[in-house]
């Protein structure tokens, strides 16, 4: 390091996604990966994973 914060090198050219967006004034729920505006759809979300419906993503084996 050289005072200027932490130095890292890729193996290959990194993929930087940035969002932004208006502010929702929603409760946050985060559980590992997810996060969502209730436990419900926390549930919801790693059931699907589990399924192999979560957005196309099949189960880990």
């Amino acid at each position: 390091m050289n005072g200027k914060g932490p130095l890292f090198q890729a193996k290959a050219d990194p993929i930087v996604l940035v969002l932004n967006d208006e502010l929702i004034n929603k409760r946050i729920v985060v559980l590992g990966p997810f996060v969502m505006t209730s436990e419900e759809e926390i549930h919801q979300s790693m059931q699907d994973l589990k399924n192999g419906t979560f957005c196309g993503i099949s189960p880990a084996r």
